[in-house]
């Protein structure tokens, strides 16, 4: 009786803590998720996003727009000194066939992973990828090839040191000259994710895979797109970062 009479005292005076209302958002709050430690595989491969963690999902960013390149550079050195011309008008980028490279690439900072980048590229003239996509991936980068060796070729280099038509990633399809197509390209800390006009086109883990590129493409870090003895044009460039 004595300890029931206390419990009674210490409520009134204001010590008990009233439990949330089926309404309120803490009552149904998830419980915080706890950071995972990389597995010895990743953190080999480079793929610790430390530093581009939970940002919140936010609108797309126009990497590409206005009335000029502001905020790209053309790569001048290595595979890219015999570029072709690179020329901005009507809101489309030119990229000439090279020698056999040309490229424009991002010269800002660009996040390592949980975002999302589209595309709109055709092929003008040539026979080889129009659009050879570099990203980061974590700490290391990797290369979307659409429409390479001889044309058809879609896939990513490298992934586990082989190149983007011998490994898993490996898909040939068919581009029309002269046709727009929209290019979509996702990477989150678990995935890299590729669409082609809407069509889910590769699918490929990071866990326990080592992303990289060739050494030509190194002028394009942190963000390029290139081109192979191939003519290409680009209307669109957008940037979405994704939340955790």
């Amino acid at each position: 009786m004595r300890r029931i009479i206390l419990m009674v005292a210490v409520c009134l005076a204001g010590g008990c803590a009233s439990a949330p209302s089926p309404g309120s958002r803490d009552a149904w709050a998830p419980p915080a998720r706890e950071a995972s430690a990389a597995t010895p595989v990743e953190a080999a491969a480079g793929h610790a996003d430390s530093g581009d963690r939970a940002s919140p999902s936010a609108g797309p960013r126009a990497l590409l727009g206005g009335k000029d390149l502001a905020g790209w550079r053309v790569p001048g050195e290595m595979a890219f000194r015999r570029h072709g011309e690179v020329r901005w008008a009507d809101g489309v980028v030119r990229l000439g066939p090279g020698k056999p490279l040309t490229a424009i690439a991002w010269a800002g900072e660009f996040p390592r992973s949980n975002y999302e980048v589209q595309v709109q590229a055709q092929r003008s003239a040539g026979g080889d990828f129009f659009c050879g996509m570099t990203f980061p991936v974590g700490r290391s980068h990797c290369t979307w090839i659409v429409g390479g060796w001889g044309g058809q070729v879609v896939g990513l280099s490298n992934v586990d040191g082989k190149s983007a038509a011998q490994n898993a990633t490996t898909r040939r399809m068919t581009f029309e000259t002269g046709r727009w197509y929209r290019l979509r390209l996702r990477v989150t800390s678990e995935r890299i994710a590729c669409f082609i006009d809407g069509e889910a086109v590769i699918d490929q883990a990071r866990g326990g895979h080592a992303f990289a590129i060739w050494p030509q493409q190194e002028p394009c870090r942190p963000f390029g797109i290139a081109t192979y003895l191939t003519g290409s044009a680009i209307r669109s460039v957008t940037l979405r970062r994704l939340g955790e």
